[in-house]
């Protein structure tokens, strides 16, 4: 008999748990439709960081030719201005 009242105080702590836990998701999802939804361009959020490196290329195994113009592109700040087509500040906005 101990053992029936048992499960069924179990039982109901679980409901009466679970109910409380649909009401709280219930309040947390009214409250962020509520919200209007702001659209943000992902480049404003963009962080850089770098470090200062030396690098060591052996030309032997490695052959790169930095002026043949498939890897060059116009600056957006200076369009008479080559960079390479890998190079970060290509995608920075200018202010």
């Amino acid at each position: 008999m101990y053992f029936q009242e048992a499960q069924r105080d179990k039982k109901q702590h679980f409901q009466t748990n679970r109910r409380r836990v649909q009401e709280r998701q219930k309040a947390i999802q009214q409250a962020q439709a509520a919200q209007p939804i702001i659209a943000k361009n992902p480049f404003q959020e963009i962080r850089l960081g770098g470090v200062k490196a030396k690098l060591h290329r052996d030309p032997n195994r490695h052959p790169l030719d930095v002026h043949v113009s498939e890897q060059l592109v116009p600056s957006a700040s200076e369009p008479n201005t080559l960079i390479d087509r890998f190079d970060g500040r290509a995608v920075i906005d200018f202010l």
